[in-house]
């Protein structure tokens, strides 16, 4: 047998150690990015584009006694720049944040030159003049908030080719000028906010073309003319805010698109015409906010299609015809409000499938039968309002053991008859806890129809509650009706702390009246009667005896209004604040920091006092 040799055997090749090491070495540099041997600048050390810093330094110039901006220094990296952010790379200028700084006078017409700014923020200063033309040039700019200043028109038209421009602010100022056609160039913008300027002439239809808005808010301008027809082709549209304007013409039917809308706002303007029936295709609404407007015509039955609403407000217009019985498939609405119309029929039994409805308000129409039992019995309804109707029949609601729950109730000038029960032990105006007082109800109003005499305790003490206020209820109306008519306290239908009942609460009568011997309500003086209105409306009304009574006042909201106004209306309207015609009666607010109020309001005879429900 042959013998290998060790010699003759294959050997294993180690590569040397300096090999090792140099492949080591080689990967270290990769990943430490030093190929070539240059070092890249960390994000903190980039100074800002050499371009841009006498852009900044001039900015600087204008804006130095207003804020601090010493740290605006070119041999400064971008990091440190107070109110500035740069590329990390490249040290361009990308954003601008001066928001509540103090800042005055015009904006600075070189920031258009910054090419490369992607936000501006500079809300809440108090800047004057116009935007600058040369914000046009401002190709990359995505977000610009300048509300809350003092801006005066005209709006750049330059503006019109910023197609990346995804949100502009404005609302809070004084610009004067009409919304610029060529604005359809903005083709990305979502966003539109300026409300609260003086916004006129009419909507123009290029606005249609911008198919990307989801969220217009037009509020307290003088806009005018008709919503445009091809509204409809804003698909996305999700808060639609064109309230306290000047809008005349109809509903366009191509709202239905809305089906992705959450907010619908065109109250207090002067549209005309009926409802469409394809509001129904508006699905995803919370809430629809029509009053104060001139809309006539039925209620459409797809109402009932909104299933997600929660606020449906249609008080103070035209609105006429039967309540569809489809509204009792709304069944997230937690407010109703059809008070001040022209509504006929009875009230729809299926209603009373709303468990969620707080408010309910229906007075002013004319409608007619009795309300449905199961409507005061609703778990959640804190006002129940159906004053100034025709409603007849039996009203045998137990006010004693928290049937009937809220803040108000409310049914006087119809033709109920029988005895509401108000037994002392049932005590309906406690509160059930101590945390809770609203539990209880805190205003009645029964006057003005045919309810049987009846008495209330002198004293109302609540188990409990010895704290001021948990004394008798607030309730100096004529509990009596017709047949013993009563009058009100201090003409207003409120109580007032007296020593006429020891130790409770009791009322203060007028001159000439007298204190009831239970303490709660005011005999009447002779010929007495009262109305009242909001707004610059008047009312008349006869009460029992031979006077009669007139009412005027005006509206107001959360922040400055009239509804009272002269010139040269039409149609029974009056000028309101806005410039507007509007009617008189009660203002329509909704803006929390700058409201103008267009009033409305109407008076019905029928034989019996008429009460109009005013609320700010």
């Amino acid at each position: 047998m042959a013998r290998v040799s060790a010699s003759s055997a294959p050997r294993r090749v180690i590569p040397p150690a300096p090999m090792v090491v140099s492949a080591a070495l080689l990967l270290s540099l990769l990943l430490a990015g030093a190929g070539g041997g240059t070092r890249v600048a960390a994000a903190e050390d980039v100074l800002v584009a050499s371009a841009h810093v006498p852009l900044m330094m001039e900015v600087r110039r204008q804006w130095a006694r207003y804020v601090d901006l010493s740290s605006w220094d070119a041999r400064q990296p971008c990091a440190k720049w107070a109110f500035v952010t740069c590329n990390k790379r490249t040290g361009e200028v990308r954003r601008i944040d001066v928001a509540k700084k103090g800042i005055e006078g015009p904006l600075p017409a070189v920031l258009g030159s910054i090419s490369t700014l992607f936000q501006f923020f500079a809300n809440d200063n108090k800047i004057t003049g116009p935007i600058p033309e040369s914000f046009g040039q401002l190709s990359q700019l995505q977000q610009i908030v300048l509300r809350g200043n003092r801006i005066t028109g005209p709006l750049p038209r330059s503006m019109g080719k910023i197609s990346s421009l995804w949100e502009i602010q404005l609302q809070g100022n004084m610009i004067r000028d009409v919304i610029p056609a060529m604005w359809k160039g903005m083709t990305g913008l979502g966003n539109f906010y300026i409300a609260d300027n003086q916004i006129q002439g009419p909507l123009p239809t290029e606005l249609c073309q911008m198919t990307s808005l989801q969220r217009i808010r037009f509020s307290n301008n003088q806009i005018s003319g008709p919503i445009p027809a091809c509204i409809g082709a804003l698909k996305d549209m999700v808060n639609f805010y064109l309230d306290n304007n000047r809008l005349t013409g109809f509903i366009p039917a191509s709202i239905g698109n809305f089906s992705k809308a959450v907010n619908f706002f065109i109250n207090g303007n002067n549209i005309d015409g009926p409802i469409p029936s394809t509001v129904g295709g508006m699905t995803s609404l919370d809430t629809l906010f029509l009053s104060g407007n001139w809309i006539k015509g039925p209620l459409p039955s797809t109402i009932g299609n909104l299933k997600n609403l929660k606020h449906f407000i249609m008080e103070f217009n035209n609105i006429s015809g039967p309540i569809p019985p489809t509204i009792g498939d709304m069944v997230k609405c937690e407010r109703i409000l059809l008070d001040n119309n022209f509504l006929t029929g009875v009230i729809p039994p299926t209603i009373g499938k709303l468990t969620n409805l707080v408010w309910l308000f229906l007075q002013g129409n004319f409608l007619e039968g009795k309300v449905p039992q199961s409507i005061p019995k609703l778990p959640n309804l804190f006002y129940f309002n159906v004053a100034s109707n025709r409603l007849t029949g039996t009203a045998n609601w137990d006010f004693s053991n928290g049937a009937i729950k809220g803040g108000e109730v409310n049914v006087r000038s119809n033709y109920f008859y029988g005895t509401p029960s108000f037994t002392a032990a049932g005590k309906p105006f406690c509160p059930v806890t101590k945390t809770s007082k609203m539990n209880g109800l805190d205003q009645i109003f029964l006057s003005s129809s045919k309810f049987n005499c009846f008495s209330f305790p002198a004293k109302y003490p609540c188990p409990g509650f010895n704290e001021p206020g948990y004394g008798s209820p607030a309730v100096c109306q004529g509990f009596c009706g017709a047949s013993s008519p009563q009058g009100t306290c201090n003409g207003l239908g409120y109580c007032s702390k007296t020593s006429a009942v020891v130790g409770g609460w009791g009322c203060v009568c007028d001159a000439g009246a007298t204190l009831a011997p239970n303490g709660t309500w005011c005999l009447p003086r002779s010929g007495s009667g009262s109305s009242s209105g909001s707004g610059s409306g008047s009312g008349s009304g006869s009460g029992s005896g031979s006077g009669s009574g007139s009412g005027s006042g005006s509206g107001s909201g959360s922040g400055s209004s009239s509804g009272s106004g002269s010139g040269n209306c039409i149609g029974g309207r009056a000028n309101s604040s806005n410039g507007g015609c509007g009617r008189t009666g009660s203002s329509v607010e909704e803006d929390d920091s700058k409201s103008k109020g267009k009033g409305k309001g109407k008076s019905k005879g029928k034989g019996q006092l008429s009460m109009t429900f005013m609320r700010g």
